[in-house]
């Protein structure tokens, strides 16, 4: 403004003491406490005793020029004794990396006198080394504490006189801008307010905010950081650094923020929830999970701390208050994404399968293409027994993930379920390329091969999975009774090759081909028994047993018949054709023959079951749950306890038959039968409660028409 436009604007100045009274001076008193610019009665009224300090105001672009020539001779003389200071340090570090500097190379090279003198030197640096910090670093220090000292007394974010009313209308519309997620163009608007008036710490406030929302972390933190230079006790602009450092992975700067924060203000809410999740990334968990309640306890309706100290617990094992931490999170955000998908991954591995496929449903409807989710559900089909239904899913997850050991793994368990062993192994070998650590996937490639009779092969993959985990205990059993069947059987095969008629040596094959499952092989050779030896009732028990697995139980009746005529005590006999007879529905023959073994041996646990399931299947259900009940008492078998929770729901003893079949979930988690009977006892649970709301509407209670 040159001082034609400066004499013209001070014409419209009005003294802000009495408005209709043009300003004609202003005040330059430290000392002063009224308004500084005044009008001829504030000077004769109130600013007569420091007269001499009262100009007039024709005066001020005078006054205004001379300062601003005094803060330029200010800065350049404090500028170049910077630039002088610079060049010197500059000079100080190049005479110390000479001297002192890589000289481990040429250390061999050296003669005696140059190894003296470099000796001499480095004694000298010692010295050297205790002057830099006792002096120059600690005087730069403070040289830097009184620069800030003068940094923060300057009010430069509340100097009014930077924001025409131009920028004030950049600034609304700005807000406007942010309002309406147009981010990009807001921190437009903002930049050309703090290019006349860079000190606005609001400016700045709203400028890193929507760097933020654009995900521009870096841009965000230098804004937050300038801020604090001019208030370093700006607790927005530390909480709100911290979360940039925190979603850069810088936790321990992070933390520092963060404690800055709660330093000036312990109960900060944004501060507390910033350290938690700090300190929840960090893997800190219990220290996390208390910042959790103490930001929780500030904030009761913060969705983010439930679901941070949800993913605490859960990470803890500690399932139970886990799934009450997530179901409060969205009780605030029913579509809170990462919380349903949390409570689905926590009630999975509480192994609350059915529960949890509810809200993995849930989940995918907002993200039906997360391969996390779709093998999450996937697993909880197929943990219970729903094989095929996994599958396709476990496909459908593969085509977003195809790397996923995890994925590929849990396909290969679902096809070996579904007796597709060739198929299973493929899944579990691509798993293995993968992660090739993985015992799992080791034990689940040997049961298959196990089952396809390469027992060999099967042998080396237990034995792998065992080197990588000895706590796989499945693995452990079948590997010991794989080595020794095959055993047995190498032995019988040499005798045979010696003596191809060896009787015992036929039958001790086909019994070690049928305990490995080879039935059809194991077959041939109990026929070949039954040509050698036709007298000999356990070539028939084993020969039955191979027919009665194939489903084909008249065969396999025939010849546990056959045994009996030979040996009529024979219990593998008497027990088999009681179980072919319970098959064909003959449940008042087979219990004659479960009661005979009985007689020989009291204490035949799978005769005692057999009795229990033939009073079942005729409906005898109170003298099945007295069976089912003493075997329990000495067995616990997921069959049994399936029966009794039937035996319990015919007599509408509901709640006892779920908790039998929760206790048979625990022992056979995937066991589809058992969940459907779960799923069948709660409605028939629920029965009564619908009849009593249906006959209240018709204004009839239960009690008065339950005969009808």
């Amino acid at each position: 403004m040159d001082n034609n436009n400066f004499n013209q604007n001070i014409l419209t100045l009005k003294c802000v003491n009495h408005q209709n009274f043009q300003a004609k001076y202003f005040c330059l008193s430290p000392q002063c406490q009224q308004r500084r610019l005044i009008c001829q009665n504030c000077l004769n009224a109130i600013h007569q005793q420091h007269f001499d300090q009262v100009k007039q105001i024709s005066d001020l672009f005078i006054l205004l020029d001379e300062k601003s020539q005094l803060a330029e001779q200010f800065l350049r003389q404090y500028f170049n004794q910077f630039k002088e200071l610079q060049e010197i340090f500059s000079r100080t570090i190049k005479a110390l990396q000479y001297t002192f500097g890589k000289l481990s190379d040429q250390l061999l090279e050296m003669d005696q006198n140059q190894t003296i003198s470099f000796l001499d030197q480095l004694i000298n640096f010692d010295a050297i080394n205790v002057f830099l910090r006792d002096q120059v670093s600690n005087k730069l220090l403070k040289i830097s504490e009184m620069l800030s000292q003068i940094l923060q007394k300057l009010p430069l974010q509340n100097i009014s006189y930077r924001m025409p009313r131009q920028l004030e209308q950049y600034l609304q519309q700005g807000q406007q801008l942010r309002q309406q997620n147009l981010n990009k163009e807001a921190v437009i608007l903002f930049d050309k307010i703090l290019q006349q008036n860079p000190y606005n710490i609001q400016i700045m406030l709203e400028k890193g905010e929507c760097l933020i929302e654009q995900n521009l972390l870096h841009e965000a933190q230098f804004q937050f950081q300038e801020i604090l230079y001019l208030d370093p006790r700006h607790k927005q602009a530390l909480y709100k650094n911290g979360n940039c450092l925190l979603k850069c992975n810088k936790y321990d700067e992070a933390i520092i923020q963060f404690k800055k924060c709660l330093n000036i203000e312990q109960n900060n809410f944004e501060a507390l929830l910033g350290l938690a999740e700090t300190l929840r990334k960090m893997n800190q968990l219990i220290q996390a999970n208390q910042q959790y309640d103490k930001a929780i306890k500030i904030n009761q309706q913060s969705q983010q701390a439930f679901y941070g100290k949800a993913e605490c617990l859960k990470l803890l094992n500690d399932f139970i208050n886990s799934e009450e931490m997530y179901k409060k999170s969205l009780t605030i955000n029913s579509k809170h994404f990462d919380s349903l998908f949390g409570l689905a991954d926590c009630l999975k591995r509480s192994k609350q399968f059915q529960e949890a496929i509810i809200y993995y449903d849930q989940s995918l409807q907002f993200n039906p293409q997360n391969p996390e989710l779709l093998e999450g559900k996937a697993t909880c089909l197929r943990t219970i027994g729903f094989n095929t239904e996994a599958v396709p899913l476990y496909q459908q997850a593969l085509k977003y993930d195809p790397f996923s050991a995890e994925i590929l793994k849990g396909l290969g368990a679902s096809l070996r379920n579904l007796h597709q062993y060739n198929e299973a192994i493929t899944f579990f070998e691509r798993a293995l390329e993968i992660n090739p650590n993985s015992s799992v996937s080791y034990r689940g490639k040997a049961e298959c091969l196990r089952l396809l009779r390469k027992w060999d092969e099967a042998l080396v993959n237990y034995t792998q999975a065992l080197r990588y985990d000895t706590r796989q205990f499945e693995a452990a059993y079948f590997k010991t009774q794989l080595e020794y069947i095959i055993q047995q059987l190498r032995n019988h095969e040499q005798n045979l090759s010696i003596n191809p008629q060896n009787f015992y040596s036929i039958f001790g094959k086909a019994e070690c081909l049928r305990l490995l499952n080879d039935y059809e092989e194991a077959e041939k050779f109990y026929a070949l028994a039954i040509n050698l030896n036709p007298q000999y009732y356990n070539s028939f028990i084993g020969y039955g047993w191979c027919l009665a697995i194939k489903n084909k139980i008249k065969e396999a009746l025939d010849q546990y018949n056959k045994a009996l005529k030979i040996n009529e005590y024979a219990v593998d006999a008497i027990w088999g054709k009681g179980e072919c007879l319970r098959l064909m529905k003959d449940f008042k023959q087979a219990l004659n023959y479960y009661k005979k073994v009985l007689i020989l041996y009291p204490n035949h646990y799978i005769s005692l079951s057999g009795i229990a399931d033939c009073l079942r299947m005729t409906q005898q259900f109170d003298q099945a749950l007295d069976q089912y009940q003493k075997i329990l008492q000495f067995y616990s078998r997921p069959c049994l306890l399936y029966g009794k929770a039937i035996c319990l729901m015919n007599q509408r003893k509901y709640q006892e038959a779920l908790q039998a079949l929760s206790l048979a979930k625990g022992l056979a988690p995937s066991n589809q039968y058992i969940e459907k009977a779960i799923q069948f006892c709660k409605t028939l649970q629920q029965i009564p409660q619908i009849c009593q709301i249906i006959l209240s509407l018709n204004g009839v209670g239960i009690n008065q028409n339950q005969n009808q």
